[in-house]
Parts: C-alpha cells; sequence; structure tokens
C-alpha cells in the first residue's frame, strides 16, 4: 500500500476534574461524553470513516482510565 500522507487513527485525551464524584458518576460523564462527542463533533464526523478515533478521559481513577473510549 502507498503512503497517502494521512492520519490512520487520532488519539484525543480529555482532561476532566472528576475529583469527589462516585464511579457511577464517572461512568455517567463518560457515557455523556461519548454520546456527546458522536453526536456533535463535526470534525470527528468529516474524518470517520476511515480514520481510527478514540478518546480517553483523564482524571479518573486507573479503574476507568483508557476503558471507556467515548466512541
Amino acid at each position: 500500500m502507498r503512503n497517502l500522507d494521512r492520519y490512520l487513527s487520532i488519539a484525543e485525551e480529555v482532561q476532566l476534574d472528576l475529583e469527589g464524584l462516585s464511579q457511577d458518576e464517572v461512568k455517567r460523564v463518560v457515557t455523556v461524553f461519548g454520546r456527546a462527542v458522536a453526536a456533535a463533533c463535526t470534525v470527528e464526523r468529516t474524518i470517520v470513516p476511515g480514520v481510527e478515533v478514540t478518546h480517553t478521559i483523564l482524571g479518573q481513577d486507573q479503574e476507568h482510565a483508557g476503558g471507556e473510549d467515548a466512541r
């Protein structure tokens, strides 16, 4: 396959202050974030399909970090 000078994937990290939230509240934030990106992110809708896009919410404890992509 020839080089097309294109991004093959994009990994976005979002830093949120989740201090004081319960595990259930953190899960809800991750879910709502994912739905918002899917519904309203013009940039992501422009580049998908063709490019893998992942979102990691930082500011979570390690149990949740990276465990749920918002896509």
